[in-house]
């Protein structure tokens, strides 16, 4: 049996991977994901964003550190980057600004802090706990690619 920490790598590893599938079976069932841009939202809702971001990044990777674990909360930093080749559906994603078309711009997101609680064996809540800057989340994406905000 995975331990917490291994749980959220594998996680991440599936996430890499493009293998949705694999990474909705690391989320129980009532699994809830608070990012700054959207707050809570529930399993469907959260494996719907990321395939949306997947698309537009096909090859977006996460380097992990800092990990630790501590009472069934892990913690770790999160850098993720890929190369912006696929739309971007900024409508399903919440906002009304249409769909970015690819730019092939290389897009390296700045740090995150998380927060996973992990219970049985599966992750029941992913929080990004990192302070709000004009260049993290769905804004900070949109101003690697070029796309202002209206």
């Amino acid at each position: 049996m995975l331990n917490d920490m291994e749980i959220v790598r594998s996680y991440y590893v599936a996430l890499d991977a493009g293998n949705l599938d694999k990474a909705s079976q690391f989320l129980s069932d009532d699994f809830r994901m608070f990012e700054t841009a959207t707050g809570w939202v529930g399993k469907n809702q959260a494996l719907e964003m990321l395939s949306l971001i997947k698309t537009a990044l096909p090859d977006l990777k996460h380097a992990l550190s800092n990990i630790r674990s501590e009472g069934g909360i892990v913690m770790l930093t999160a850098q993720a980057g890929g190369r912006h080749n696929g739309p971007l559906d900024l409508p399903n994603l919440g906002m009304g600004l249409g769909i970015v078309p690819a730019t092939g711009r290389m897009v390296i997101f700045p740090p995150d802090q998380y927060e996973f609680t992990v219970a049985h064996g599966k992750i029941t809540t992913e929080r990004n706990v990192t302070p709000i800057t004009p260049y993290s989340g769905v804004a900070g994406f949109l101003k690697a690619v070029g796309v202002t905000e209206q």
